[in-house]
């Protein structure tokens, strides 16, 4: 089987097709951190999330992949955690 190769904007796929931007500017937290997104009536300490997006530093672009619906979005670094919701 052969495919084509990936090309990426903003460290995701070029071909997802649902791109949403999460503003993390309100966030105090230190860099590297990850920002996972799981559906809101999922108890997320034990679900797999919907999408995961790791930025190295302030200056990169947080974008998830997620279809219309409500989530909880987790922001974390080794020894910090926000919450927060959103729906799209």
């Amino acid at each position: 089987m052969i495919h084509p190769n990936t090309k990426f904007n903003e460290n995701k796929a070029v071909w997802i097709e649902k791109p949403t931007k999460i503003n993390l500017s309100t966030f105090k937290i230190a860099y590297p951190i990850m920002v996972l997104a799981y559906l809101k009536n999922e108890d997320f300490s034990n679900a797999i999330p919907a999408d995961i997006s790791e930025l190295k530093d302030e200056n990169d672009t947080c974008i998830l992949n997620l279809e219309k619906g409500a989530y909880n979005i987790v922001v974390t670094n080794s020894s910090k955690s926000y919450i927060f919701s959103k729906t799209i």
